[in-house]
């Protein structure tokens, strides 16, 4: 059972957004939909695990932004789609993990798309198996944050903590991984595009890591993150 969360101040709104998910998704998936008029509502009810959560960003109180703030401080997964009548919130709301940006106007257009596209997304989320020196290890692929090497073995950090695992080098876990989610971004780290915050002065910043890391091509990490973001369907 997948759980979507629509949040608007509007309620004919929220009326138009769960028709348009009621009919993209009846035929093919179990769903449940929750409507919230603000965000507030929302945060109060974190004990329900929202799967996809549709927000907006320009109400009164917690704005849809600030709200995805929140949820990010908490490593909570839920695939956020914006939907809004301004478009010029996009910059500031860009490196939020969001999945998709649609403007209220094109809803009936683009949020079919966009569904599907969280739909497939979900089903296709990946554990991977490693060995460590206390046994094995699943770890799915959207909670590594990067891999890097350090004193020669290949250390994964995750949200859930680091992990010095038994690979050779850093090219085997490269070919583990989907390369449109993963990118070196120096010889000696590869990045999940999924975490990445910001570009500046050739350095990453990635959600949760408080040191920033070096890169050494920025234009290619640049490209990899607008082909990341154009799969996405954020643009």
């Amino acid at each position: 059972m997948v759980n979507i969360a629509i949040v608007d101040d509007d309620e004919k709104m929220c009326e138009l957004v769960k028709k348009e998910v009621d009919n993209t998704l009846n035929d093919e998936y179990e769903f449940r939909t929750h409507i919230f008029g603000n965000a507030e509502i929302l945060l109060k009810s974190l004990h329900t695990f929202y799967d996809i959560l549709l927000l907006d960003i320009d109400m009164p109180g917690i704005n849809g932004i600030e709200t995805s703030k929140v949820l990010q401080m908490n490593n909570l997964k839920t695939i956020i789609i914006f939907i809004t009548s301004k478009s010029e919130y996009m910059p500031e709301a860009f490196g939020l993990n969001i999945f998709g940006f649609i403007e209220k106007k094109n809803l009936k257009a683009n949020l079919p798309t966009m569904l599907m596209k969280c739909m497939k997304f979900i089903e296709g989320r990946v554990n991977l198996t490693f060995k460590t020196k206390e046994g094995f290890v699943k770890i799915l692929t959207d909670d590594i944050i990067y891999a890097e090497v350090s004193n020669r073995k290949v250390i994964l950090h995750t949200q859930l903590g680091e992990y010095a695992v038994n690979l050779s080098n850093l090219s085997d876990f490269y070919h583990m991984v989907d390369k449109q989610d993963f990118i070196y971004i120096n010889r000696g780290v590869i990045i999940n595009l999924y975490h990445l915050v910001s570009i500046a002065n050739k350095e990453a910043k990635l959600k949760g890591i408080k040191e920033s890391i070096q890169i050494s091509k920025e234009k290619e990490v640049k490209e990899a993150l607008l082909n990341y973001i154009s799969k996405r369907g954020i643009i």
